[in-house]
């Protein structure tokens, strides 16, 4: 592992000759080993063109876990767009960017209602008072100010539905050293358990200082409540950090 090329994954593979008359050397046999190679191919492309280009993109915030306060809304921004930065031309996360327009809609859905209220009371003056074009042209707004509340609506529960997806993240982040080459287990608990182990988790190890740090296997918990990674470590002076990202199916 600690020859690894970070910036991609390399298969490299080859079909031997089997002994004549071997146990191996069934049809069967040698086209199990070609599938099984056309499979790690699969999943090196998958790594180099789908996954590693999603890991680079990610903020430093990330690390801690992957949710709407480690993803970028718009890396991209120039520095002025006030959209996707704050006042000091700092990027806002996609959690910022929900919260920022939670509050906006909140607020313009109450200036349209106000201003729904205030059109309905000017109509009706203008009825009463027989000026009947203009009573037209107060209608023509009325039905545009609702046309715009209807659609502020129908956003909301679009981002309480994302709020709810972050809800059923956890993250988590266990920093471990060694300096001798050995097995260690690693326990991390949710801040919050989940009610069952109904859920997809990521676990992935990230070197610090050192190397020949990696990850040999990992289980889940009973009743949702976290994990159990085992780590192997070299002879060498290992610091590392062991990141989770679960989500709740």
């Amino acid at each position: 592992m600690s020859n690894l090329d970070v910036s991609s994954v390399e298969l490299i593979s080859s079909v031997r000759t089997v002994p004549l008359n071997g146990a191996p050397s069934s049809n069967d046999f040698n086209q199990f080993q070609k599938d099984t190679i056309s499979d790690l191919a699969s999943i090196v492309v998958f790594l180099n063109e789908t996954l590693l280009p999603i890991i680079s993109s990610l903020s430093s915030a990330a690390a801690g876990g992957l949710d709407g306060t480690g993803l970028w809304g718009n890396q991209n921004a120039v520095s002025t767009d006030t959209f996707f930065r704050d006042p000091n031309g700092n990027l806002y996360s996609v959690a910022d960017l929900l919260s920022q327009l939670s509050a906006a809609n909140s607020s313009l859905l109450q200036t349209c209602n106000d201003l729904n209220g205030q059109l309905e009371a000017i109509q009706t003056r203008l009825a009463t008072t027989q000026q009947n074009d203009l009573r037209v042209s107060v209608q023509n707004l009325q039905d545009s100010v609702s046309s715009i509340l209807s659609q502020i609506s129908s956003i909301l529960p679009v981002q309480a539905t994302q709020a709810q997806t972050l809800a059923n993240q956890r993250t988590a982040v266990v920093g471990l050293t060694s300096n001798v080459a050995q097995q260690l287990t690693v326990t991390i608990n949710f801040v919050t358990p989940y009610s069952d182990n109904n859920y997809a988790c990521s676990v992935t190890l990230e070197t610090i200082t050192g190397s020949g740090a990696s990850i040999l296997s990992w289980s889940k918990q009973t009743n949702g409540a976290g994990i159990v990674v085992i780590v192997s470590t070299s002879s060498a002076a290992v610091s590392a950090n062991v990141n989770v990202v679960a989500q709740h199916l």
